[in-house]
């Protein structure tokens, strides 16, 4: 009798953590079964996985979260005899320190610093030391502007780091563009509700906005969300389907466009009128031509490019594009003995694609270097052409730098830092040249 109840018992628990293994592997996926328990009983299974996040967190460690350990295997390289400037936050002790400093020597021309004390974190996404100054930009009479990525910052700053003006408004973030007439195109978002005929259920969901600032007040002088822009152009579909997300590789799908670059034209072309915008939805893995003059969505650009970043202009006929080449698709659980035989695709690293508008065709920039350099940045990511005809590229979940043309690689280095065995990562480096300093 008590062997039948040890066996019985053993039965029982080993159903019990079927189904539960089973429930955790549902949850996991997406697939959720446990309607309004899912959420509790997610943060059950996970938690002791936030334990030793935590524990083994930078943070705890007194390392910035904007560190990481560098790379023993990369060979640092610096054959650049031209001076390139490169404007990059830096983190400090309860402030941004932004350096303008040489890429060739790293001599530093100027800093200004950002401090703790002036950062607004209402409807903050993250903290001050979690949210870098992206995309910075240098001004003629040395003032710089700065959003401090995913909250309610944006500044402009005068040379002695003295705030000119603090736009609170919206979330800001990624890139920022000077427009024809000198004012600012900035990335921005907001939360949102769609109508659902499920249960008549809204659905919240993060939209973003193609905003511009007055570059004196900093007042908003135009908003447009994007949502609304494809809905008035017949294209809902980019926002409400499920294109590109496959799965929750990014988390929840709250996030259906990811803005991440608004490039204005400066002057008339063939393909576009001056002040069109050229904007990039990561999540959609799409290009869109808007002339905000009109309201009109003059193109939508699809091609051989993944979850991209950075769009510049390179001519009167052709835009260039950092291809990321990453997906959304999760790593490969499978134990069907897969090889290489059964590989559809190389996703191994990033490019720079070109699209010429006159044959609607597009190619890919550099290959090779990016190939034999294993370039590649599941995120972030930038590229900008120089007067030489070299390219300054940023690797940027990498933490490396490169310029580099088809013949030779003239600079790859990290970011140091004052920790022994740690690099910063770049924050999108505004590169100048022939700068007044």
């Amino acid at each position: 009798m008590r062997i039948i109840k040890i066996i019985s018992s053993i039965v029982l628990i080993l159903a019990f953590l079927s189904v539960f293994g089973a429930l955790v592997n549902s949850v996991s996926r997406g697939r959720s079964r446990l309607g309004s328990f899912t959420k509790p009983f997610y943060s059950f299974v996970t938690f002791p996985v936030k334990i030793f996040k935590t524990i083994t967190s930078l943070e705890i460690q007194g390392i910035p979260p904007t560190y990481k350990d560098i790379d023993v295997a990369f060979e640092e390289k610096n054959n650049l005899n031209y001076d390139v400037f490169a404007l990059n936050a830096f983190h400090g002790n309860n402030q941004w320190e932004i350096r303008l400093f040489n890429l060739k020597n790293d001599s530093v021309c100027h800093k200004w610093y950002l401090n703790k004390s002036d950062f607004n974190s209402k409807s903050a996404e993250r903290s001050f030391d979690r949210s870098d100054p992206k995309s910075c930009i240098l001004l003629k009479n040395r003032s710089i502007i700065s959003n401090i990525t995913r909250t309610n910052n944006l500044y402009r700053l005068d040379e002695n780091s003295n705030i000119i003006w603090h736009n609170k408004s919206k979330l800001f973030h990624h890139s920022m563009n000077l427009a024809e007439d000198g004012n600012l195109w900035v990335c921005a978002s907001e939360s949102t509700f769609a109508r659902s005929n499920q249960k008549d259920q809204p659905i919240e969901y993060l939209d973003d906005f193609i905003t511009k600032i007055d570059i004196e007040t900093g007042k908003i002088i135009f908003d447009k969300s994007i949502s609304e822009l494809l809905i008035e152009n017949g294209y809902k579909n980019f926002i409400f389907g499920f294109s590109n997300r496959a799965n929750h590789a990014f988390g929840k799908n709250k996030d259906p466009l990811h803005l991440n670059d608004i490039e204005p034209t400066t002057s008339e072309g063939r393909f576009w009128k001056k002040e069109d915008l050229f904007i990039s939805l990561r999540h959609k893995s799409l290009i869109l031509q808007y002339r905000p003059e009109t309201n009109e969505l003059i193109r939508i650009l699809f091609g051989p490019f993944i979850n991209q970043h950075d769009i510049d202009i390179v001519s009167d006929h052709e835009i260039s594009i950092f291809n990321n080449n990453a997906t959304s698709l999760s790593l490969s659980e499978s134990e069907n003995g897969l090889n290489d035989q059964n590989f559809i695709n190389d996703l191994s690293t990033s490019e720079i694609m070109k699209y010429n508008f006159e044959d609607s065709t597009y190619r890919s920039f550099l290959k090779n270097q990016f190939i034999d350099e294993s370039i590649f940045t599941q995120t972030e990511g930038l590229h900008s052409s120089l007067s030489s005809g070299d390219m300054y590229i940023e690797s940027q979940n990498e933490g490396k730098l490169y310029i580099l043309n088809q013949n030779e690689v003239l600079l790859k280095k990290y970011l140091h830092t004052p920790i022994e065995g740690m690099i910063e990562l770049p924050h999108w480096l505004r590169i100048y040249e022939n700068i007044d300093f």
